[in-house]
């Protein structure tokens, strides 16, 4: 990726309403509303489905991996999509080779997911508190 150059692909692991920010710190770089990323993962739904929009370039692809703010959205963003050309798709769970054979690639290519908080397991009951606030960016995880 260049310098100063947006990444072309976003996982959007959060439920927060907050909006992602990738536009902080680029130097010398107007913020602008549109991020244009050519594939974004989001797991939000509702809630972060418009900042999904917003980010995605026209003829990108947003990949819905889940809904964990809710699967109704009206179809008050339908015109958004068919207007820019964006390819929504939903991604399911593979196979268990399917998983094994990511788990090699990540180890290869030493990628690691970004931990948010990790909570003792006999606090699962704030972590869930924690997870449902969405406060957090990256995974919450219990220790066991």
């Amino acid at each position: 990726m260049a310098e100063n150059s947006p990444p072309s692909r976003l996982d959007d692991g959060s439920t927060s309403k907050k909006p992602v920010s990738l536009l902080e710190n680029r130097p010398g770089r107007k913020k602008t509303a549109s991020i244009d990323l050519h594939e974004i993962s989001g797991l939000g739904g509702k809630e972060t489905l418009k900042q999904s929009l917003i980010a995605v370039r026209p003829g990108g692809t947003l990949s819905m991996i889940g809904v964990l703010s809710g699967a109704t959205f009206g179809n008050a963003l339908l015109p958004f999509v068919v207007s820019r050309k964006v390819r929504m798709q939903g991604v399911t769970v593979g196979s268990r080779a399917d998983m094994q054979s990511m788990l090699r690639a990540m180890a290869t290519h030493q990628i690691k997911p970004v931990i948010d908080k990790a909570f003792p397991f006999e606090a699962s009951a704030d972590a869930f508190r924690y997870l449902k606030s969405g406060a957090h960016f990256g995974k919450v995880c219990i220790e066991i």
